[in-house]
């Protein structure tokens, strides 16, 4: 599935293909998207996650993000992974580790280091993370960013 920004549309493809097979229409902005098994989970930069039917995109409810009891505002790209939902805050170099169930941040993951001082002066955000099962890595870049990471979240 692809989300725009702020245009409320969405588009699903097929794996095989790659042709649209799907449009639809959802209320908000689309920061991030994920799936965890069962249902999809959208970020629209708040504190705020809301959960999606994986068939329909249906609304079925709303997860509160917390770091420390406190909420957690610019949630921005999402990677459904182990269990857990990681989303990097928009603005900065962290990774939230975010327990589905409560919405609180279980581990804060700093990728400040991967880019050199000279790389950070052309690249912008962080936002991109991937995750592979097959090697239980986690891929990272951003905008502008010189190249993919491949990481171990430890």
């Amino acid at each position: 599935m692809q989300l725009t920004w702020r245009a409320r549309r969405g588009w699903v493809y097929d794996l095989e293909t790659l042709q649209v097979v799907d449009e639809l229409d959802y209320e908000g902005e689309g920061w991030g998207l994920c799936y965890d098994g069962a249902r999809l989970w959208l970020s629209d930069g708040s504190d705020r996650l809301a959960q999606h039917d994986r068939r329909t995109f249906d609304f079925l409810a709303e997860l509160a993000v917390t770091l420390t009891g406190r909420p957690l505002p610019r949630l921005n790209e999402l990677e459904c992974a182990e269990g857990w939902i990681y989303a990097n805050v928009y603005g900065s170099n962290d990774i939230v580790q975010i327990d589905p169930l409560t919405g609180e941040v279980a581990a804060i993951i700093d990728a400040s280091r991967l880019l050199t001082p000279a790389q950070r002066e052309q690249a912008d955000v962080l936002n991109g993370i991937a995750y592979n099962p097959d090697k239980e890595t986690f891929y990272l870049t951003g905008k502008f960013w010189p190249r993919l990471f491949e990481v171990v979240f430890e």
